[in-house]
């Protein structure tokens, strides 16, 4: 008995736990089938929780997603003329909904059938497939993201990418991150690339066409013929992928037989086309080719191509000057044409045919008339003064330099047409009025000359002008020569629109320092109260206004606050892109002056969303860390809906720095909304400068990045955790493995700019550089890398020469690499100076350029110079030589009458002073260049820094040198310039003088009190000398540490912080 029951006890356990272990697995078999329904949820969380829990499975689940996905489409079809009406309904309905994948055997199907209701079911299906993917059935969507990715084999989820590239065009947005992932599984396999083909005719969008031709061209280069027609197709403009292409012998023969075929090249190609190497070399022989395009652009390129002997062309051109005067302003865009046409030798060919250019209507005709004329142009000043475009500030200022600098005694001549031509003008001729007033203002001093009652006239014929369009375009421009002309305050105050004082004019502080400083400002308060309604970002001038009246900022801000909430039209997302102007100048200004931050927290708690956000801006650029502002970037964050007001939250939330519950999440969304790495930069440059609270944020990001193959903006986000963390392992693996792996190196350079800036740059074999020069379309940005590390150097210098073409066209190409860089300096100078006698001009350019960096190997081969400055004739060559004898200072035999006699011409006279300032044999005359120079400083207002940077690289006369450097240096109460930067550079000598150091401590300290954004721009000349030379710039950190750089716009800037900080702490 006791058996039996034992026994009994037995069966019941084990049938007890054989029905639970088959409820375990029937569950399990439910639980997948469920989440795979969930793809296809309404609530986003369900959506996100199948995918992660069918993602978990691995390919163990695959079966299941393409039973679900794709049943027997072959059944399906054959059910269309099922007797079952049921049976014929639900195979149409499955064939509606998955059947885009066999397509072709539903239209056989409609072709082969001689049943009416078949062939209506079929036409039915096909007509379904033309519509949009709907956003509404995200379910395949949510598939694709399972599928797409490492350890599920193409090969078995094939019916997922034969669909997803199908039906490509017709995918709602958010269909990039998926290509970018589909893309890498496919890799460069032969057997997928009809999956490619498939989707190029049809694809409408750059980015995803660029994505995609961009695999097809590497996987199979015979593809160039394909990609090229779909580029003209869709009117694509995809340099880099051109630059790539064009690479190829195919795609530059099929480029020149539709020149052949006098068939206008599309504008991406002809922009491309530019950029290829060895570009004369190529197509040497198809000068007429090119000269007969009826493309201007094209033209230019058959120009480059006979410029060194263009006399046996002359017809071909002079025929392309007439089309130009015959077409005038009805099409005729010659800018190209002319730009080259400037760089042809032997100009004077040209004389016959001047009345011909100055008869032309295009301005660049015109300017290169006055290079023909050579000396001569004072033979012909009236007519070139009659010819002036005076319509095109820009030609009329361009012309006007050129007949001065020939014919400086000419000055009072020019001045006086000039005046007489403005005075002539109507109120209805403004273009010319602002171009004319411009003109006299930078070339002409024209102090003695009283415009006011002209002016007077003109704005009281414009204001009785009933019926005017653009009447506040036209005031703008009355205003804006106003300006140039110095006309009185009191002129111009009853003709004042508070609407068209914008940026671009100086108008608004001459009246702060005038006696209508009241009465302006009164004008301006009753402006903001009325908003402008088409444009918020007009009236940029407070920072003017509230440097000369600062306790005006609450009235000003409570003016503009009132005005904005009126306006209809300035909503968050227009004043994110348009009317930031004013909210920064209002947020700088309150960065210095915090007691006012009390004056915007009322405006926190506004009922409207607009007024919130705006003051937000303002108190987070302001500096301040309320806990009420903290929740309301927050809150605004959690409800916005436009990407570049959540860019800007977010942003102002990393700068106030907001610890708010749930922050993580909600930047962690954000940051991964932006694309294209600019805007992400943006925002992750108002991080505190190498906070380590935010790294476990900014790794979460980078691994979502990264597993969405964003790896531009992964690049981006790993070099802020390498600002965190130098050792983040995840980081530095996955950098230097798009340095090192990387196939078609398209985010190579962008990994190597992060690790560049942590000096964590690994070896890379000389193969590598092989094929990061050979495979870029930008080949030069690989040399910005080079001298990261000895073993870099060694191992690309040899690349680098023998590729040498690929950098012909490039600006500097080579300057990181031989900056102090002896060892390279030694290998690369004899190699430049052989190219500095080619006969391509793009080669010799170059050679010249990169020898202007080499002065102490350069001095080993002086004497050669001279020979070069007897034979080259190209300008930009010349200009390159003549710098290149100035650093190294040293004159050779027959050097100085050489340069004394190119002098003569003033397309390079200033750079003939700056060399004779320096090997010149007497003493007296090189302080008389070296006083023309500082002249030369005193007169060309935006031009300076040219001259500047000549008179920073004399190495003596330093008493009469300093003060006018100094003078650049302090003046503009601190407000940053080209000119500036060149002075700073130009003192930098290793170690740093007492005179620098005190110099440099100077500016920094005038910086003190400013807003970070401000400061940086004035310092980053600073910036770069100190990352220079760190155990010099090391000095200077702790007044950098006073000026409040936590947070800083520059990636770069901010690099430089950390590395002084790091090598300060060792």
């Amino acid at each position: 008995m006791k058996s039996r029951k034992k026994k009994l006890k037995v069966f019941w356990i084990g049938f007890f736990l054989l029905i639970t272990l088959s409820s375990g697995l029937q569950g399990q078999d439910m639980s997948i089938q469920r989440a795979i329904e969930d793809l296809g949820a309404v609530e986003p969380d369900r959506q996100k929780s199948a995918v992660e829990f069918i993602s978990s499975k691995g390919v163990d689940v695959l079966p299941e997603l393409l039973a679900y996905f794709y049943p027997d489409m072959e059944q399906a079809i054959a059910d269309l003329g099922h007797d079952d009406f049921i049976v014929r309904k639900k195979a149409t309905d499955l064939l509606k909904q998955r059947g885009r994948i066999c397509a072709d055997k539903i239209r056989k199907r409609f072709e082969e059938s001689k049943d009416p209701e078949v062939r209506e079911r079929c036409r039915e299906i096909l007509s379904s497939f033309k519509d949009k993917v709907s956003d509404g059935h995200p379910s395949l969507f949510n598939a694709y993201k399972i599928v797409f990715r490492d350890g599920i084999p193409v090969e078995k989820a094939l019916p997922f990418y034969e669909e997803f590239f199908g039906s490509f065009s017709l995918l709602p947005s958010g269909k990039d991150v998926l290509l970018r992932s589909a893309l890498k599984q496919l890799g460069t396999e032969a057997k997928y690339l009809p999956l490619l083909r498939k989707a190029l005719p049809e694809i409408k969008d750059k980015e995803s066409f660029e994505l995609i031709a961009n695999a097809l061209f590497v996987a199979d280069p015979s593809s160039v013929p394909e990609i090229l027609k779909r580029i003209e197709e869709g009117n694509f403009s995809v340099d880099e992928l051109e630059t790539r292409l064009l690479r190829t012998k195919e795609a530059r023969n099929i480029v020149l037989e539709r020149v052949k075929k006098n068939s206008s090249i599309n504008s991406p190609f002809a922009n491309s086309l530019w950029n290829i190497p060895n570009f004369e070399e190529i197509y040497k022989d198809d000068a007429k080719v090119f000269l007969g395009s009826p493309r201007p652009d094209v033209q230019g390129m058959g120009l480059r191509l006979i410029r060194e002997d263009p006399e046996p062309y002359i017809d071909t051109i002079m025929g392309t000057v007439r089309k130009s005067q015959e077409k005038g302003s009805q099409g005729g865009n010659y800018f190209h044409f002319f730009r080259v046409l400037e760089k042809v030798s032997r100009k004077e060919i040209f004389l016959p045919y001047l009345d011909e250019f100055l008869k032309s209507k295009d301005p660049a005709a015109l300017k290169f008339a006055v290079d023909v004329t050579g000396k001569d142009l004072a033979l012909y000043m009236d007519k070139f003064l009659k010819a002036m475009p005076q319509d095109n500030e820009y030609y009329t200022g361009q012309i006007i330099k050129s007949i001065l600098e020939k014919n400086p005694g000419k000055s009072d001549v020019v001045k006086k047409y000039l005046v007489e031509l403005l005075k002539k003008c109507s109120h209805r001729d403004m273009d010319k009025i602002v171009s004319l007033s411009k003109t006299l203002k930078e070339k002409i001093k024209c102090d003695d000359v009283d415009f006011d009652a002209w002016w007077k006239k003109i704005a009281e014929d414009l204001a009785a002008e009933v019926e005017i369009k653009d009447r506040q375009w036209k005031t703008r421009k009355l205003l804006q020569a106003a300006d140039n002309l110095n006309i009185k305050p009191e002129i111009i105050f009853p003709h004042l629109d508070m609407a068209c004082l914008g940026y671009g004019n100086h108008l608004p502080e001459k009246f702060m320092k005038s006696g209508l400083k009241g009465e302006f400002l009164e004008k301006m308060l009753e402006a903001l109260k009325n908003p402008i309604e088409h444009d918020y970002s007009e009236d940029l001038f407070f920072k003017d206004v509230l440097r000369e009246a600062p306790d005006f900022y609450p009235a000003i801000l409570n003016a503009y606050m009132g005005g904005l909430k009126k306006s209809s039209a300035a909503d968050m997302e227009r004043i994110c892109q348009h009317g930031n102007g004013n909210i920064i100048k209002l947020g700088n200004f309150l960065y210095g002056n915090p007691q006012h931050r009390s004056l915007l927290l009322p405006y926190l708690k506004d009922n409207s969303e607009k007024i919130r956000f705006v003051a937000a801006w303002i108190l987070g650029l302001g500096g301040s860390q309320d806990a009420i502002l903290h929740k309301t970037l927050f809150e605004l964050g959690k409800t916005s809906q436009g990407k570049s007001v959540r860019k800007k939250l977010l942003h102002m939330m990393f700068l106030s720095e907001c610890n708010v519950e749930g922050i993580n999440d909600l930047a962690a969304e954000i940051l991964l909304e932006q694309e294209g790495g600019h805007d992400l930069e943006e925002i992750l440059n108002g991080l505190p400068i190498a906070d380590r609270n935010y790294l476990p944020l900014l790794k979460k990001v980078l691994m979502k990045l990264k597993d969405g193959s964003r790896h531009k903006d992964a690049c981006i986000v790993a070099r802020y955790v390498l600002e965190a963390d130098l050792e983040d392992k995840e980081a530095n693996e996955y950098l230097c493995e798009l340095v090192l792996k990387d196939p078609d190196v398209k985010y190579s350079d962008e990994a190597l700019r992060a690790l560049r800036d942590f000096g964590r740059i690994p070896e890379i074999p000389a193969e590598r550089w092989e094929y990061l020069y050979k495979k870029s379309a930008y080949p030069a940005t690989f040399n910005d890398f080079v001298n990261t590390r000895p073993e870099n150097l060694k191992n690309a210098l040899p690349v680098i020469i023998r590729n040498l073409n690929l950098f012909a066209g490039a600006y500097n190409p080579l300057g990181n690499i031989l900056w102090k860089k002896s060892e390279a300096q030694k290998m690369l100078v004899p190699v430049l100076l052989e190219l500095a006698g080619s006969n391509d001009m793009k080669m010799r350019k170059m050679a010249f350029e990169e020898l202007c960096g080499c002065e102490d190997e350069l001095a080993r081969h002086i004497d050669l110079l001279p020979r070069f400055l007897e034979k080259e004739k190209g300008d930009d060559c010349l200009k390159s030589l003549l710098w290149a004898i100035a650093k190294v200072g040293l004159p050779a035999s027959g050097m100085v009458p050489l340069i004394e006699r190119r002098m003569e011409d003033p397309s390079y006279s200033e750079y003939c002073i700056f060399a004779l300032s320096r090997i010149s044999p007497e003493k007296e005359k090189r302080l008389q260049y070296v006083k023309s120079l500082i002249s030369k400083v005193e007169d060309n207002g935006e031009e300076k820094w040219r001259f500047v940077r000549m008179l920073g690289r004399v190495k003596e006369f330093e008493d009469v040198i300093e003060p006018e450097l100094n003078r650049v240096l302090f003046a503009d109460e601190g407000k940053c310039s080209y000119a500036h930067d060149q002075v700073i550079y130009g003192m930098v000598k290793t170690p740093y003088s007492e005179k620098t150091i005190e110099t440099f401590r100077k500016i920094l300290e005038r910086n003190t009190g400013r807003p970070p954004d401000e400061t940086e721009s004035c310092l980053s000349a600073l910036f770069w000398c100190f990352d220079d030379q760190l155990e010099e710039g090391v000095k200077f950190l702790p007044l950098l540490e006073k000026l409040h750089f936590r947070k800083l716009r520059e990636s770069r800037t901010r690099g430089t912080i950390v590395r002084l900080r790091r090598f300060g702490s060792k």
